[in-house]
């Protein structure tokens, strides 16, 4: 079974790559959407 992961982000830069990394370890059916809302960082 697949799981959608759906995870709003505003200028989550520095933390997006920790936050997906640690989503594959613990759900590793799990396909995250990512909602950059704008960021003026490296979010996208």
């Amino acid at each position: 079974m697949k799981i959608l992961i759906v995870i709003p982000a505003f200028n989550e830069a520095e933390n997006i790559g920790n936050v997906i990394s640690d989503l594959k370890q613990h759900f590793p059916e799990g396909v995250p959407v990512i909602i950059n809302d704008g960021s003026s960082d490296d979010t996208s």
